[in-house]
């Protein structure tokens, strides 16, 4: 990637959004063929909209979310519990409303054993936590 960019850009008029070809962008990614799904993730924010697609194998995951006004540093360092599992994208911590969330998508199932020992980490530190939300994300 020597002498190119980190990102790329373009400006297009409002009225030509509706032009804006996705496959252009998944065609970039290495052996994007290989896949037979893609995990497409939209954030929101205010003026912005951030879009951020990912190759997987699978046609359902797993999405948690953590939020509460009292993530503390204990909450935070237990967040390393997630090293733990396939990370396939994580927002990092965000501040919104006067909470703290925290997002990750793991490339696990809720019917996989795995995702047992996932509840009960998480059953065991709802005090630490605040709110948890454990998401199934399918097949659109």
């Amino acid at each position: 990637m020597k002498g190119e960019s980190l990102t790329k850009a373009f400006i297009i008029k409002n009225k030509d959004s509706k032009k804006i070809n996705l496959k252009e962008y998944i065609s970039k990614i290495k052996e994007f063929q290989h896949y037979p799904y893609f995990l497409v993730i939209n954030s929101v924010i205010e003026n912005c909209v951030r879009i951020n697609i990912y190759p997987v194998t699978s046609n359902n995951l797993i999405k948690v979310t953590l939020f509460g006004p009292n993530l503390n540093n204990e909450s935070i360092s237990n967040l390393e519990f997630f090293h733990d599992f396939k990370i396939i994208h994580t927002s990092g911590l965000l501040l919104k409303d006067n909470e703290l969330y925290y997002e990750c998508y793991l490339d696990l199932k809720l019917k996989d054993e795995k995702s047992k020992v996932l509840k009960a980490f998480l059953n065991n530190n709802k005090t630490i936590f605040g709110k948890i939300k454990i998401e199934e994300i399918c097949l659109k």
